[in-house]
């Protein structure tokens, strides 16, 4: 996996942060994260342990603020980017412990990432 260089930004209006990917196809891409989530059961109904899991099956949602080049983003590279990025956010949350987990976000008990 080549990584992707991105930075924060901040909305000057609405003090919103987003995250702008600065090099290869979705250069200059502007978007937000929301509804980042991992199950905690897995399919047969067991506890998955992050720790233990060959994969973390993780969910988001996200929403494009700027599209410069009116990039394609039904692909899927774009999700598979924002993926690799977000994936980079959390271990360096977990490692600065910047990230909370909410046990109790929705009906079926899955926990997501709160990073304010």
């Amino acid at each position: 996996m080549d990584k992707t260089a991105y930075h924060y930004v901040v909305h000057k209006e609405t003090q919103e942060q987003a995250v702008r990917i600065q090099d290869g196809k979705f250069d200059g891409m502007v978007y937000q994260y929301s509804d980042v989530m991992f199950p905690i059961y897995n399919d047969d109904g067991n506890v998955i342990d992050p720790q233990d899991a060959e994969e973390i099956p993780l969910t988001f949602k996200w929403k494009v603020l700027y599209n410069p080049n009116e990039m394609d983003l039904e692909t899927g590279e774009f999700a598979a980017t924002a993926g690799d990025i977000l994936l980079e956010l959390i271990e360096e949350g977990l490692e600065n412990d910047a990230i909370t987990v909410n046990t109790e976000s929705g009906e079926n008990y899955s926990p997501s990432f709160d990073t304010e």
